[in-house]
């Protein structure tokens, strides 16, 4: 797997779950980069994060916003989970930094997996992958019945879900989640510069003005790009016929 896609997956996930933001704080990079460095494979990321971040939920006093830190835990649990299984990981889930046998993992994990074979039949974290088909299944099954639902509101919307939908039994259903928030954040971006000027205008101008003071001390770059996050935000709220939390529950 390409260093590139294994960021670009968690990012995803982490500002749909955390609900803010635009990109991936320096802090949460150099916790992508130790996992990426650990040869740890993106699906128990994945699962760890999610499920982090509906631990920290829970809490009493949630803590704002969504740091890899924060949910480090849970992805090592994850991965201790998977390993303990040893069925091996597809290599397009698995960084191609593995580290060698004896080498130090983060997270405290026991034992090191062993290097992952040039013909993709090694050892390597892993989860139980008869769980691992079922669960896509499942989400393959909701994300088809989610598109026979809009179909009549948003044919689009519902052709983008079914094309999610027959791609969940290779992603497995951790990264066909992924997907779909990938492909739904495209369709209300699509949305939002669709809208006339005008309108456009005024959504930018509303969601700058939310703000408040803290827009006067940002860069011009970061202002634009939360501005326009924002906006977004605000589109799918508006018309959430193409929500990736419909499906949210079918995940172990």
């Amino acid at each position: 797997m390409e260093i590139a896609r294994y960021f670009q997956e968690v990012e995803l996930l982490l500002l749909h779950l955390r609900e803010e933001g635009h990109s991936l704080s320096s802090e949460d990079l150099q916790v992508l980069e130790a996992w990426w460095d650990g040869g740890v494979p993106l699906t128990p990321v994945l699962a760890g994060v999610r499920k982090g971040a509906a631990r920290l939920a829970r809490r009493k006093r949630r803590p704002r916003g969504l740091r890899l830190k924060a949910v480090g835990t849970d992805v090592a649990r994850e991965v201790k989970r998977a390993a303990s299984r040893g069925v091996v990981f597809p290599r397009d889930d698995t960084p191609d930094v593995v580290p060698p046998p004896g080498g130090e993992i983060p997270w405290g994990l026991d034992d090191p997996p062993d290097p992952i074979a040039p013909d993709g039949e090694g050892g390597g974290y892993a989860p139980d992958e008869g769980d691992e088909r079922v669960h896509a299944a499942r989400i393959a099954e909701a994300l088809a019945a989610e598109a026979a639902r809009i179909a009549d509101t948003s044919p689009e919307a519902a052709a983008l879900v079914r094309s999610v939908a027959g791609e969940a039994a290779d992603l497995g259903a951790e990264r066909a989640y992924v997907r779909l928030v990938e492909v739904s954040r495209a369709f209300y971006a699509a949305r939002l510069d669709a809208l006339d000027a005008v309108p456009r205008g005024r959504l930018l101008a509303e969601s700058r003005a939310s703000l408040g003071p803290a827009a006067a001390r940002m860069k011009p770059q970061a202002l634009e790009e939360t501005v326009r996050e924002l906006a977004l935000r605000r589109v799918m709220a508006e018309d959430p016929v193409l929500d990736p939390d419909r499906v949210l529950e079918i995940l172990p």
